[in-house]
């Protein structure tokens, strides 16, 4: 699976493919995005928005050069762990 995380609009989504791109259901799935900017940590919580995206439905605080570790859980599956550096 991949994920791409965009912060596009003042909104943290992510986007779930498989490995040769398809859409892969948020249905189902928890989440959860740790924003790193420089000594301060923040937590969100991740919602399903639409077929393939999760949304994070709080307000966060995050510069360029940024670190965000996503953690996403599907349904009878182990976590999995996705690391990011925002532009």
């Amino acid at each position: 699976n991949t994920a791409e995380l965009s912060a596009a609009g003042g909104m943290l989504m992510v986007y779930l493919r498989d490995h040769a791109g398809a859409s892969i259901t948020s249905n189902g799935a928890l989440g959860e995005v740790t924003l790193l900017s420089g000594s301060a940590k923040q937590v969100l919580p991740l919602a399903p928005s639409g077929d393939n995206a999760l949304l994070a439905e709080c307000s966060y605080q995050a510069a360029a050069g940024s670190k965000a570790v996503l953690k996403l859980t599907f349904p009878g599956k182990s976590a999995e762990l996705f690391h990011f550096v925002l532009p």
